[in-house]
C-alpha cells in the first residue's frame, strides 16, 4: 500500500493577439498533449481518487481533460495556484495505508520544486514539460523528502 501523487503541468496555453495574457486558456496543442498524457497514465494503471488543480483557467481545463479520461472528481485548490503552498498540499494527501492516488495539476516552476522537495533531491533538472507528469510514491509516510520518483512522462515522448 502507498500514496501515489502524480504532478501534472498544465498544457500549452494560447498565445498571440486576443489571448488573455494573465490567465490564458489552453491551446489546441495543449489540449491534445494533456489528453495524450492522461491516456498514457491510464494505460500505466494510474487511476486518480481525486484531482486537485490550480484555479487558473489553463490548469482547470487540463484537469477537466484528465478527469474525463479517468472519471475522477476535481477540486480547485488555491495552494496550487498563484499562492503556491506545499504545506497545504501535503496536508491534503492521505496516509499510505489508505492506498490512494492523487493527481495535482498546476504550474511550473512550482510543481518542479515541489517534486524535488517531496523526493528530497533534484530529479527534474529541466523541469516539468508542458502536460508532463511525474509519479511519486510514498510507502511509509507522506512528507518532504519521503517520496520516491517512480516515473516521468513527457507527452512528446509517449
Amino acid at each position: 500500500m502507498a500514496t501515489t501523487v502524480i504532478l501534472i503541468r498544465h498544457g500549452k496555453p494560447q498565445t498571440g493577439e486576443g489571448s488573455n495574457r494573465t490567465d490564458p486558456p489552453l491551446s489546441t496543442e495543449g489540449e491534445t498533449a494533456t489528453r495524450r498524457i492522461a491516456m498514457h497514465l491510464n494505460t500505466q494503471g494510474y487511476k486518480p481518487d481525486l484531482i486537485l488543480c490550480s484555479p487558473l483557467l489553463r490548469a482547470r481545463q487540463s484537469a477537466e481533460i484528465v478527469a474525463k479520461v479517468h472519471s475522477a472528481p476535481i477540486q480547485d485548490i488555491e495552494a496550487l495556484g498563484g499562492s503556491f503552498d506545499q504545506d497545504a498540499l501535503i496536508a491534503k494527501l492521505p496516509a499510505p495505508n489508505e492506498d490512494k492516488t492523487i493527481y495535482m495539476v498546476g504550474h511550473d516552476p512550482t510543481l518542479t520544486l515541489f517534486a524535488h522537495n517531496l523526493i528530497g533531491q533534484k530529479v527534474l533538472p529541466a523541469g516539468l514539460s508542458r502536460s508532463g507528469s511525474v509519479v511519486i510514491s510514498f510507502d511509509s509516510a507522506v512528507g518532504l523528502g519521503k517520496g520516491r520518483m517512480v516515473a516521468y512522462y513527457n507527452p512528446e515522448r509517449i
